[in-house]
């Protein structure tokens, strides 16, 4: 049986992330810290980087300053893709991911974690959503180009870790790639689930082992398909809702209680609503977006 606490964690991933506090999973370990620590910290995030721009923007009659951290991949058609990552002060924690003709956005972002190239044509993105105080995420987005347009290659939880009185949870997600180009990737990933709770049958600490496949057609990394005939409940990332048919097979990445399936050219995060009707929410969407 799942604790209801944990059942409460999946269904808040679900649906948003929530709280007036933050809390940043990995990167509550270096913000609030000492400016050396936080300089060293900024300094990683930008070492693969091919270029840093620092660039101003006015807000409430005062001038900030934000990073824009530019990344070059190889595109799986066989071109350098450049690809920018930058957050505006003060614009409703939006996180942007540019690249000529296409943008994503990242709603409800609190901070990098990592950003990698994981090979030559994908970069790895760990980014910690908003949460509340005594919890923390981190998800993991890798990303490629093809044709000019990004491809979402995979985006799950990697990172939840939470403290509460009398108990204390972290899952906890690494990933290793296999492989040297798309016609052979397969993607390893070890995952540990602890729980230290002060009621001994409410403990545990497991781990598992998963390996993902990759299609070279759609882009996607997964370990399941799914022959669908529904009508999902679709969130587009700022609150609205539609239909969204599902008639055919499609990619899934399915790890315990946790569940993705790949649609529209995006992952979404996939669970029941009260009526058993598949709901389906992204973490990333698709967006055009100004410097």
């Amino acid at each position: 049986m799942i604790p209801i606490n944990r059942i409460s964690i999946i269904l808040c991933l679900l649906i948003f992330y929530v709280g007036n506090n933050k809390a940043h999973a990995q990167l509550w370990k270096y913000i609030g810290d000492t400016p050396e620590k936080e300089k060293a910290f900024e300094k990683e995030l930008s070492k693969e980087a091919s270029s840093v721009i620092t660039r101003k923007s006015i807000e409430y009659g005062d001038t900030f300053s934000y990073d824009t951290r530019i990344y070059t991949i190889q595109s799986f058609d066989g071109h350098p893709a450049k690809i920018s990552l930058w957050e505006k002060p003060f614009n409703g924690h939006v996180f942007h991911v540019d690249m000529p003709g296409d943008h994503l956005v990242i709603g409800d972002f609190s901070g990098l974690a990592r950003v990698h190239h994981l090979s030559s044509d994908i970069l790895e993105i760990v980014y910690s959503p908003r949460s509340g105080s005594d919890q923390g995420y981190d998800n993991v987005l890798l990303l490629g180009v093809d044709k000019g347009k990004f491809c979402v290659l995979m985006e799950i939880l990697s990172v939840n870790e939470y403290e509460m009185p009398g108990e204390y949870g972290l899952y906890q997600l690494h990933l290793k790639l296999s492989g040297k180009t798309a016609d052979n990737y397969q993607l390893a990933l070890h995952i540990r689930d602890l729980v230290k709770s002060n009621k001994r049958k409410n403990s545990f600490d497991k781990s598992s082992n998963t390996l993902l496949k990759f299609d070279k057609t759609l882009h996607v990394f997964y370990n399941e398909t799914k022959i669908m005939d529904t009508v999902a409940a679709m969130y587009d990332g700022i609150g609205n809702t539609k239909k969204y048919p599902m008639k055919g097979i499609y990619p899934r990445i399915k790890l315990g209680v946790y569940d993705y399936f790949f649609a529209n050219r995006l992952w979404y995060a996939a669970g029941k609503d009260t009526t058993g009707r598949l709901i389906l929410v992204p973490n990333t969407v698709n967006s055009k977006s100004k410097k």
